[in-house]
């Protein structure tokens, strides 16, 4: 049964944790807690790099939260300008207001993946361009009659037909 670590159910750990991270000796650590200098180096390579990485992936998703939150709150600023431009009869200033929640908007749809401006890449390929592309792979491969059965066999399959 491996040994429960006695840094991580200290009563100081977080502060011997604060400590390892600001770089303070393990010696001078050890000696501060009552702890042995061996119980920090285990600590400092088995636990801290761990306890480090949770903290900022908490971190991240809070900042992640917060610029959610700020970008809302835009949104709705630009909403409600947008209102008053328009109860106002201000045309220009309306128009300025929608161009800026469409923004706020589209960034909001980013944040939260239902807007994807990724590049795709859309290959067609004219039947005519497909059947001399077809011909030229089976014309190669005549000198390898297994090879060129199976080709077909593939090339039956995505042109939609099912041959036995």
């Amino acid at each position: 049964m491996p040994r429960i670590c006695s840094l991580c159910s200290h009563r100081e750990c977080k502060r011997i944790d604060a400590a390892i991270v600001e770089g303070v000796p393990n010696r001078r650590i050890a000696t501060q807690y009552g702890v042995s200098e061996a119980a920090v180096r285990r600590h400092k390579d088995g636990h801290v790099p761990a306890r480090l990485t949770r903290a900022k992936e908490a971190r991240t998703m809070l900042d992640a939260d917060e610029l959610l939150n700020q970008a809302h709150s835009l949104y709705g600023k630009a909403v409600g300008l947008l209102k008053q431009a328009e109860q106002s009869g201000d045309v220009k200033t309306a128009l300025a207001g929608i161009g800026q929640a469409r923004t706020c908007l589209e960034l909001l749809m980013e944040a939260t993946g239902k807007l994807n401006r990724q590049p795709t890449v859309s290959l067609l390929v004219t039947s005519t361009e497909w059947l001399a592309v077809r011909s030229a792979i089976l014309g190669a491969l005549q000198a390898h009659p297994a090879a060129r059965e199976d080709v077909v066999q593939a090339l039956m399959l995505v042109d939609g037909h099912a041959r036995d």
